[in-house]
């Protein structure tokens, strides 16, 4: 039994590899390289993660009469408003780019 081969020629081939040459090389250009900005939103994240709980056992410490000082308290608050307002400004200048790269061209 003889199967049907597929007969490809050499114009389409080379049409076909250099369309997607021509795709990998455009998603190169305009896809971005956020890998910088990725690290950082993750340590932010991570570091958030970890006042939480810091927060959480104070609070149950000091609750329990097991803390007599709260300067870990203030301590903790603090670095967690700090991290807020940066994130919070971090999110204000990534909507302002996504706005600005969602526009329809020519307006």
């Amino acid at each position: 039994m003889n199967r049907p081969t597929l007969i490809v020629s050499k114009r389409s081939l080379v049409l076909l590899l250099s369309l997607s040459l021509a795709f990998a090389l455009l998603l190169v250009i305009f896809w971005g390289d956020d890998s910088q900005e990725h690290t950082g939103v993750s340590t932010q994240l991570i570091e958030l993660k970890e006042l939480d709980a810091r927060l959480d056992r104070d609070v149950l410490r000091i609750t329990s009469f097991l803390l007599s000082h709260y300067d870990s308290l203030v301590q903790t608050t603090g670095r967690l408003k700090a991290l807020n307002k940066m994130m919070t400004i971090r999110g204000k200048a990534d909507t302002r780019l996504w706005s600005m790269r969602s526009k329809p061209i020519g307006r």
